[in-house]
């Protein structure tokens, strides 16, 4: 299994920033914007009240990389030739201070747009200035990039020290393969275009450089950050996270000199809205599963809350990803959870991710509410069941705040259809025969990660399961024995008149022993 150290804060936790013009007038007025991005809406009333800016996590990169999307094509080179200081293509970046109106909105053409208040948490602000200075003497790593940026660049807004845009520098530098001092990336494709998940990440990278510092760089160097961006196009028809997370990292609004930003926007908007927007099944849960909710929350919305509004499972989201693991939660970072709670006013969401350890971060200052009060978990009940057949699954506990506490979950539903990262029951980017196809025979499923046989589940005659076979959501017993306390997990299986060889399968990290028999395991008892 291929796995690598990406930033999940940033890039999954992307999410959605709201602004009311009717309730928040005082707000839009440009004398007391609080965050950098202004949003106006040239009529105040209930239908255009809510507007909502698409951006990775706030990023603001060029948006002519997407040129693919559109009929025109641009003048400059496809292909631009970069030198020791990332110089620019001859076309020159038009000025910000030109009026940029996306979807029937004025935006503040200043630079940062999408940046937390000032008058942030101080304790989430101390966390964010540790990290940074830790990774100020970090060498290279291409694939932290953008948490590196995000955070340095963080830092660098609210000092104005010149260390940080130097850090920050180097690493634009190297990513873009200028650097003498190490070789970066394959050759002739440094940013493994063929996985955008790579690409995005640089793309993140060099959107934070570029807009968070914007008036720090000379005009050289912000053109040589604006133009290091690639092109592909496949992502386009990928219905998953990464069309979303993709999408959401180029859909922004930069310095552009060729007029087709914001031409650009709408059909980016449009292409989310028919894939990853629609990656919500009928109770909640993210088509590719639990173990990919992180990237659900990025869904791009035009002049409303059409994606939110319209899909009745949004507001149910946050419990999915909340349910899908025991107390520790020992998993991936999810702070759009902050948006989510606010938006809809479940203030379970918001408080949940608070005391996490991952809960400091830039984005985070732009959606926590510092008044809520109380504790997250005191209002949910112990056991919920997703039941839509795509992707059921039920999770139980003995407690939500225990650490010792008892936790089981299930999963049911399809076994096919979750975009990219369908098991035989979370998947390997580069093993040969794994994205084609989930036909019966493909070799995805002789993986054992992917098979029946990697999976905690029964296993007839040493096969794999039938990979279209119908879902089956339903409970029915001949015995039913009411258990007491929630001290203990039984799961039981009874075969009568099997025709074939059957072995009931589960992993676990626990040192086990089993008996003579070899038909029962125990659990060794810790010291």
């Amino acid at each position: 299994m291929f796995v690598r150290d990406c930033d999940y804060p940033f890039r999954c936790g992307v999410g959605i920033l709201r602004f009311n013009a009717a309730a928040k007038a005082s707000f839009l007025d440009p004398a007391n914007v609080k965050l950098s991005l202004s949003w106006h809406s040239p009529q105040r009333s209930r239908t255009t009240t809510k507007a909502v800016f698409v951006a990775a996590a706030a990023l603001t990169i060029s948006v002519t990389v997407l040129t693919f999307y559109l009929q025109s094509s641009l003048t400059s080179p496809a292909t631009p030739t970069f030198h020791a200081k990332l110089s620019q293509p001859p076309v020159p970046a038009t000025s910000t201070s030109k009026e940029i109106v996306v979807l029937g909105h004025r935006l503040n053409p200043t630079h940062p747009r999408l940046l937390p208040a000032m008058n942030s948490s101080q304790k989430w602000d101390n966390t964010i200035f540790q990290q940074a200075e830790e990774m100020l003497p970090l060498p290279h790593q291409p694939t932290n990039c953008s948490a590196m940026n995000k955070k340095t660049a963080y830092a660098c807004r609210l000092t104005s020290h010149t260390k940080w845009k130097a850090r920050i520098w180097e690493e634009i530098v190297h990513v873009a393969g200028n650097s003498t001092a190490s070789l970066f990336g394959q050759m002739g494709d440094s940013w493994n275009s063929e996985h955008w998940f790579d690409v995005e990440e640089f793309l993140v990278a060099f959107g934070i450089a570029y807009d968070w510092l914007c008036d720090a760089w000379t005009p050289e160097e912000r053109e040589g950050i604006m133009w290091k961006l690639e092109r592909k196009e496949w992502f386009l028809g990928v219905k998953g996270n990464w069309n979303c997370v993709t999408v959401g990292g180029l859909a922004v609004i930069g310095y552009d000199p060729t007029g087709v930003a914001g031409r650009l926007l709408d059909k980016a908007v449009a292409n989310v809205e028919g894939y990853c927007g629609r990656s919500i099944d009928g109770s909640g849960s993210w088509v590719e599963t639990p173990d990919y909710w992180y990237f659900a929350l990025l869904t791009s919305l035009r002049g409303s809350f059409q994606m939110l509004d319209s899909h009745p499972r949004f507001q149910d989201t946050g419990s999915s990803f909340m349910g899908d693991c025991g107390p520790a939660k020992i998993t991936a970072t999810a702070n759009s959870l902050l948006f989510y709670g606010s938006e809809y006013g479940i203030p379970e969401y918001g408080v949940s991710r608070r005391g996490r350890p991952d809960a400091a971060d830039p984005m985070s200052i732009l959606w926590y509410d510092q008044s809520l009060k109380g504790e997250w978990h005191d209002q949910l009940p112990l056991d919920k069941a997703f039941s839509d057949p795509s992707g059921a699954w039920v999770s139980m506990r003995s407690f939500w705040a225990d650490s010792d506490a008892i936790f089981v979950a299930m999963k049911g539903g399809k076994m096919t259809g979750h975009a990219t990262h369908g098991n035989l029951d979370v998947d390997s980017y580069n093993a040969p025969g794994y994205f084609p196809s989930e036909h019966q025979n493909n070799v995805r499923w002789g993986y054992y990660r992917c098979g029946t046989s990697g999976q905690n589940t029964i296993i007839y005659n040493s096969s794999n399961q039938i990979v279209d076979a119908e879902p089956v959501v339903r409970f029915e017993s001949s015995l039913a024995t009411q258990g007491l306390g929630r001290r203990q997990v039984l799961l039981q299986d009874v075969i009568t008149e099997a025709m074939e060889t059957s072995q009931w399968r589960m992993h676990t990290k626990a040192q086990i022993t089993y008996s003579n028999s070899g038909r029962t395991a125990r659990k060794v008892p810790l010291p």
